[in-house]
């Protein structure tokens, strides 16, 4: 059998980003991605919850004697006491949960809605499509400018990597460069390709 990863076998997305409005409640939703397959929900948490996921450990780390940044910090932290564990491995039994959530979510309704940040909902009624972009084949929110471009370098580190927002960006595949204009330079390219 061949490798049917290999982009000429795969079969172009088109993701789909809504905004939703409860009527019965008068509640406005910013852009949300639509998903309607176990794939793009995998894809999500692969780009989105793994920043999110990143900067809390890193916040654990650095900050111990502190009051948490970052609520996925919180949410280890609280994890780990309940179950008396390390942080690292509440996070780790907590991503799994939140993975399980979201795919029997999207089991029992057919389509599940992820925002940027991890969290997510489904159809319920009184809940309305108010707008609709299609993005092609990158998975990322279409709300963002040039100012929600970060580049960053790690303590002690020699490379540069950029975000837009929560998304982490790369250029084939390769996700840092030397310098951090350089790092800038990709991002704010890609942002202009993607918007």
């Amino acid at each position: 059998m061949g490798n049917y990863s290999h982009s000429k076998f795969r079969k172009m997305k088109n993701y789909k980003f809504v905004k939703l409005e409860d009527e019965k409640l008068h509640m406005k939703h910013g852009w949300i991605l639509e998903a309607t397959d176990i794939s793009t929900i995998l894809e999500h948490t692969d780009k989105y919850m793994s920043t999110v996921i990143e900067k809390g450990i890193q916040d654990y780390f650095r900050n111990q004697k502190y009051h948490p940044n970052t609520d996925w910090r919180g949410m280890i932290e609280s994890m780990a006491k309940i179950q008396e564990s390390t942080p690292l491995s509440a996070s780790i039994l907590l991503e799994n949960k939140v993975l399980q959530g979201k795919i029997k979510t999207f089991l029992k309704f057919g389509v599940i809605y992820l925002r940027e940040n991890g969290s997510y909902m489904t159809t319920y009624d009184g809940l309305s499509e108010t707008d609709v972009i299609f993005q092609g084949d990158k998975m990322i929110y279409p709300n963002y400018t040039k100012d929600d471009i970060k580049v960053r370098q790690w303590d002690k580190g020699v490379h540069y990597y950029a975000t837009i927002g929560n998304f982490n960006v790369t250029q084939n595949g390769v996700p840092k460069w030397s310098t951090y204009d350089k790092a800038y330079e990709v991002a704010l390219k890609y942002l202009k390709e993607k918007f």
